[in-house]
């Protein structure tokens, strides 16, 4: 996919309401990684509309997290899922072990809360 069909697919999709996506936030920071080979958050952010680029880079940080991590990624706040927000929050954890202890907590629990996770970051 050419850089102008990615602006194109992102631009239109980040419109959809977030309960009718079908795109991942995962799946979108993969888009915008791919276009960050030849353009700036800046002109991404520009392109989409978007007047903050560090909306854009959060994307791009949640790829940072281990797959099985990913994986679990979310637009919906559910049992189980990682919402876009706490993935992000995580991916940017500073502390090295409470990062560490977030990631296992998520992998040993299969029925964790948006909660739980905000309790274990903050």
């Amino acid at each position: 996919m050419n850089d102008e069909n990615i602006i194109t697919t992102l631009s239109n999709y980040l419109k959809i309401p977030i309960a009718e996506r079908t795109l991942s936030p995962v799946e979108i920071g993969k888009l915008i990684k791919s276009a960050t080979e030849s353009m700036s958050f800046s002109q991404i952010a520009e392109l989409l509309g978007i007047k903050d680029k560090n909306f854009i880079k959060r994307f791009i940080e949640i790829l940072n997290l281990p797959t099985d991590i990913q994986d679990k990624i979310s637009w919906q706040n559910t049992l189980g899922t990682i919402s876009f927000t706490s993935a992000y929050q995580i991916s940017t954890e500073k502390n090295a072990e409470k990062k560490s202890n977030v990631i296992n907590f998520i992998r040993q629990n299969s029925s964790f809360s948006r909660k739980d996770i905000s309790e274990l970051i903050n």
